[in-house]
């Protein structure tokens, strides 16, 4: 019985009954001898020619290009009537009509339940089914989308091709190179794999979905959006399995941006969701146009998506999932999404470049908030070379639009990052930490450059720069001392912004500079080589736009040349400071002329003739002393003295006699003896001049 179904499997099906069949096959070989009697004829040349396809009954395949490997993968060319080998099997063998009319589903499905681990091979038409295929782990191949054609007809929430669960190790499946198309209804998912563990763990199931295009029946209005009218609540629901490739891949949906999404079917192009694991679900060169929804991560997935175009959905790439996989991977993609571009969740060693991501500038205003990007609680992950804009030149869209916005997330690295048009927030931190931004690049007028919320925190914002109509920086309940921004120029921004330049090969413990700004204090330091041992050489203290004071630390103070020197040192307002003070005093003044003393008359009033005279200098005891610090003699007088010789003459103040209130220490103004001494010399003149009258 075995070997009578084989017979029938491996030769052409002609709709004739088994016996009817052995004398086709009769004729098939006597045919096959002529043909080969006719290539010995004609040499390598024509060989050649024939294996092209030129020679009548052999029409050409797209994928016999690659000879007799590219065969044993897809099957041979083939003719009009359909013919099976022990290594694949065409689908025409069990009766497939491919003429668009005929209902294929059983026939199909025979093929499938005979297939025994081959590949089966659809070829060129138009194949309609009105019920779900239950396909072994084999690959389904045609010969190109628009050339096969798989017609799910008025099957309203039912599946397509559902593979079903492996128990061999090391198996792979899938569908390849043909168009899948709905009709009458949308269904339920056009391509499904099991969610099985053992498919990971186990059996290391590969799946390959190459080469397909995925649309509806009828085109609808282009001015409309370019889009079918019925689609697939999933085109591809991807379960467990040891690796995935989706590749070359075109899905046209029925969702349209100009209208009111929760008005329209919920229908995503991939979503990933395993039980025990996918492994490497690689994504490249996809492109959807008019799907709700681009690509769905759920549960326990490692993927990789590169060279995908998601062009008018409502979401982008959403991740689901509350079991998920770390180390994703998305680059050089495009997203046009009117909710979310890209939303990533609960994942680390991520790496996200070369995305441009917008919104449909004449979509449907849902009136909810858009994100660019979000990210929750992803951390240390790379993300860079980025645009994002929400376009608003046609419709005036409702709610907050963030480019960026980020929650829970820390140890983030991110370049290049270009937040465009439309924005009510560039770069948007909920409670995060250490982010580190470079080559940050603001374009158009949008709102809020970079929002700063609910302890963001150890973040640095290298160099950035905004075009005119954005406000900088927002800052929330943060630290910002803990907050550092580098503007063009090397314009640093924090709470306590500090600057550190290292000479690399200066001497030992000569290295390191700081520059530190604190409470209205700026301070210069130099460290050691371990940038410790601050000591400070500048002190610059302000009150709002008014400098209180600089103070100089070093053994030297150089002024406009190599001496000591100034050539106009003043204080700002006259008559109002000291130079020095009792307890931190001048050492020696060096002046190549006498110091002046203001003397004008129009500075002084209750001018009068001295009460201090000849009585008061012979109050006075000159004395000789050494001082403490020096041992050398001076000449002077003691200040406590004086001040007893005034006390004696009923003198209560004098200009000439000081007391430092803090320490108590007493001093003496000796310019201001002048004049008594002036007056006593005029005393005794008087009484020189009185006495000499006398005499004579």
């Amino acid at each position: 019985m075995n070997g009578n179904r084989d017979n029938v499997e491996n030769t052409p099906y002609t709709g004739q009954l088994p016996d009817e069949a052995e004398a086709a096959g009769m004729a098939h070989n006597r045919t096959d001898s002529g043909r080969r009697k006719f290539l010995a004829g004609i040499g390598v040349a024509g060989a050649a020619l024939a294996a092209g396809g030129w020679i009548r009954g052999a029409v050409p395949s797209a994928y016999a290009k690659g000879g007799p490997v590219t065969e044993s993968v897809y099957g041979p060319p083939h003719g009009g009537g359909g013919r099976c080998r022990p290594d694949w099997i065409d689908v025409r063998c069990h009766g497939a009509a491919g003429d668009g009319a005929t209902d294929d589903t059983a026939a199909i499905q025979a093929a499938l339940d005979a297939a025994a681990g081959r590949n089966v091979h659809f070829p060129a038409g138009i194949y309609r089914f009105t019920s779900t295929l239950s396909a072994p782990l084999v690959r389904l191949v045609g010969e190109g989308s628009g050339r096969t054609t798989l017609m799910f007809d008025q099957m309203a929430g039912l599946d397509g091709i559902v593979f079903q669960a492996e128990s061999i190790v090391g198996k792979e499946g899938g569908v390849e190179h043909m168009t899948l198309m709905t009709r009458g209804a949308h269904g339920r998912y056009a391509i499904a794999t099991p969610a099985d563990s053992s498919l990971y763990y186990t059996y290391r199931t590969r799946y390959f979905f190459t080469g397909l295009e995925f649309r509806g029946d009828v085109l609808q209005n282009v001015s409309s959006g370019f889009v079918y009218d019925y689609g697939w609540e999933n085109y591809i629901r991807l379960g467990d399995c040891w690796g995935a490739y989706i590749e070359d891949v075109d899905a046209i949906g029925v969702y349209l941006t100009s209208s009111d999404p929760q008005a329209q079917p919920d229908h995503t192009f991939l979503t990933m969701t395993a039980g025990g694991g996918a492994l490497s679900v690689r994504i490249s060169k996809v492109t959807t146009h008019g799907v709700k929804r681009g690509i769905e991560i759920g549960n326990r997935v490692f993927f990789f998506i590169s060279h995908v175009d998601i062009a008018h959905s409502y979401e982008g790439i959403v991740s689901t999932g509350t079991t998920v996989f770390s180390e994703g991977r998305i680059h050089d993609t495009l997203v046009n999404a009117q909710k979310v571009g890209l939303f990533l969740n609960n994942r680390s060693w991520t790496a996200i470049h070369n995305v441009a991501i917008g919104r449909h500038k004449s979509g449907y205003d849902h009136g909810g908030d858009w994100y660019g990007i979000k990210l929750e609680n992803v951390g240390k992950s790379w993300i860079g070379n980025i645009r994002v804009q929400a376009d608003t030149s046609v419709t005036v869209f409702t709610g907050t639009s963030y480019g960026f916005h980020f929650t829970g997330s820390n140890g983030l690295t991110l370049d290049g990052l270009i937040p465009g048009l439309g924005l009510h927030y560039g770069i948007y931190l909920n409670n995060c930490a250490q982010h580190v931004y470079d080559g940050l690049n603001f374009q158009g007028t949008s709102g809020t450059g970079i929002s700063f919320q609910n302890n963001s925190r150890d973040i640095i914002v290298g160099p950035h720069v905004f075009s005119n109509g954005w406000t900088k920086y927002e800052f929330g309940t943060v630290d910002r001392s803990r907050l550092s921004i580098v503007q063009k120029d090397m314009q640093l921004e924090s709470k306590q912004p500090f600057l550190v330049m290292r000479e690399t090969d200066g001497a030992a413990d000569g290295k390191h500079w700081r520059m530190t700004v604190n409470n209205g204090s700026l301070n210069r330091q130099i460290l050691n080589d371990s940038d410790g041992g601050a000591v400070d050489y500048e002190l610059v203290q302000r009150t709002g736009a008014s400098v209180d004071g600089i103070e100089w630390r070093a053994d030297t103070l150089y002024m406009n040349g190599t001496a000591v020197r100034t050539n106009d040192l003043q204080p700002a307002v006259d008559n109002a400071y000291t130079l020095g003070s009792a307890t931190n005093r001048w050492s020696e003044i060096y002046s190549a002329t006498p110091v002046i003393v203001t003397s004008d008359v129009r500075d002084k009033a209750n001018v009068r003739d001295s009460e201090l005279g000849l009585a008061f200098i012979e109050a006075l005891r000159p004395v000789s002393y050494t001082l403490q610090a020096t041992g050398r003699p001076h000449y002077g007088l003691i200040a406590q003295e004086v001040k007893g010789a005034l006390g004696s003459l009923g003198v209560d103040d004098f200009a000439g006699w000081t007391e430092d209130r803090t320490t108590g220490k007493q001093g003496l103004r000796y310019e201001e003896f002048v004049a008594p001494l002036i007056k006593a010399v005029q005393e005794l003149s008087a009484e020189v001049r009185r006495l000499e009258a006398e005499r004579s």
